[in-house]
């Protein structure tokens, strides 16, 4: 029993080791997430980048991915809007990624912008890529969340 144990632990690593060295196109990652929110007719998505195909590190790639899907959830929940743009823009050596809405936005300086969970949740993985996040909002006028990650290691 613990011989098989350990076989399924060394497959299990080797697989992790695997995918830690893999890359994915964030570009066609975050484009089919905002055609799949834009299918669901709730409100109009509209998505642009300034390049085409920007590969990274699969696993920093999930994570800009789990932000852009709890910033989308967040308008859709919360913002009451009508449009979402998300844009990406990659170049010289830095990826930023911005998400707006024309919700009802909040006040940034009230005790649930820093109580949510949401928000908590965007902030770490932000942190967990060393990247850096802005999140603004304006009562009556909506939220614009810009992340950047700078240097950028992509695959050549």
């Amino acid at each position: 029993l613990i011989n098989e144990s350990l076989d399924d632990l060394r497959l299990l690593s080797r697989r992790l080791l695997k995918h830690a060295d893999e890359q994915t196109d964030i570009v066609q990652s975050i484009q089919t997430e905002c055609d799949r929110v834009s299918q669901l007719k709730i409100c109009s998505v509209q998505f642009d980048s300034d390049c085409n195909g920007l590969f990274l590190n699969t696993e920093i790639a999930h994570t800009v991915l789990r932000i852009v899907q709890e910033l989308i959830q967040n308008s859709l929940k919360h913002a009451s809007c009508q449009h979402i743009h998300v844009v990406i823009k990659g170049k010289n050596k830095q990826f930023e990624l911005s998400v707006s809405d024309d919700g009802k936005g909040f006040e940034s300086n009230s005790p649930s912008f820093e109580a949510g969970v949401g928000l908590k949740n965007i902030r770490n993985r932000a942190r967990l890529i060393h990247a850096t996040i802005n999140i603004n909002s304006t009562p009556g006028k909506g939220t614009s969340t810009t992340l950047v990650i700078s240097p950028l290691n992509t695959a050549e």
